[in-house]
């Protein structure tokens, strides 16, 4: 659409801010590894032109992607992530409006780098480490319904299977097998899943 460049004014304007807080990346995507949690941004422009949106994932490196690949914190993509939700200043989805003009692409980016400031960082700063608030969540919380507060795009059980992979991963031996025995009990039609989950219930 035009002559706006998205690729430049992300380049101008939010890549230093991404790199002062440690992101590495070029063009529509940035990575950064912050203890033990791989933190990824991509822009992502709508199919019919004149809008895109900002995307936030949040992977634990010790986990295979979504695809079951070993994860690597210098190639993942957003969509090969296990947590994914997009940036908004709002509850709302956000897609930011440009024209055909590189100034209007300009200004649609700068306001994103405001609400990243205001919004993005905290959020991945509660994802991050030991601290991170997906590892404060029990079976209980999912039963409850508490984990859909946090927005991601998944489902609790595909989240309870990441969590017993991270803590299988981590040795942390009963609480893997109990989000194993809280996905398996509610699987569903998610059973592509369930020969994992039994060995992980299992400890293989």
């Amino acid at each position: 659409m035009g002559s706006a460049k998205l690729e430049t004014s992300i380049k101008e304007y939010f890549s230093p801010v991404l790199r002062g807080q440690g992101f590495k990346g070029s063009g529509r995507t940035f990575r950064r590894l912050l203890e033990g949690w791989l933190h990824v941004i991509n822009f992502q422009v709508s199919m019919s032109g004149g809008q895109f949106a900002v995307n936030l994932a949040i992977h634990p490196i010790v986990v295979t992607d979504v695809r079951g690949r070993n994860a690597d914190h210098k190639t993942m993509l957003e969509y090969d992530c296990e947590f994914r939700i997009r940036m908004s200043d709002s509850e709302e989805d956000k897609w930011w409006d440009y024209g055909s003009s590189q100034e209007s692409m300009n200004i649609a980016v700068m306001d994103t780098v405001k609400v990243f400031q205001e919004k993005g960082e905290k959020f991945f700063q509660r994802f991050a480490g030991q601290n991170s608030e997906l590892l404060t969540l029990t079976v209980s919380d999912f039963e409850l319904g508490n984990f859909r507060k946090f927005g991601f795009m998944t489902t609790d059980v595909r989240a309870a299977f990441v969590l017993a992979k991270f803590y299988r991963a981590t040795g942390r031996l009963s609480e893997a097998q109990s989000f194993a025995k809280y996905a398996l009990a509610n699987i569903g039609r998610g059973v592509s899943l369930q020969k994992e989950l039994e060995n992980i219930c299992n400890f293989i």
